[in-house]
């Protein structure tokens, strides 16, 4: 649960979801596991190449490094592989020391 929430304000919320049968703590479970599911979460690594100008080389390395979360559909050697937005931002703004 969010310690920023005053307790008063969770139990009242808590009073308010009760004839749903769902309280506050779950009902923010369920939106985390919605975002987490959310296909605009991804991006594909042509997409990424575009939108941000650099190589799949480049964004295959920061993978592998960890710097980056990357998921792959398929086993295949040439299924589609897909970027999380999240990751490739926050590993774009750490470079961006480099660029000022």
């Amino acid at each position: 649960m969010n310690a920023k929430i005053p307790n008063e304000i969770i139990k009242a919320i808590d009073i308010l979801l009760a004839p749903y049968d769902i309280n506050l703590e779950q009902l923010l479970e369920c939106a985390n596991e919605q975002r987490d599911c959310d296909p605009q979460l991804y991006i594909e690594v042509k997409a990424a190449t575009a939108v941000f100008n650099c190589s799949r080389s480049t964004l295959y390395r920061a993978a592998r490094r960890g710097d980056i979360e990357i998921s792959k559909l398929s086993e295949a050697q040439s299924g589609k592989v897909l970027i999380e937005k999240r990751s490739l931002v926050h590993w774009l703004k750490s470079k961006k020391k480099y660029y000022v």
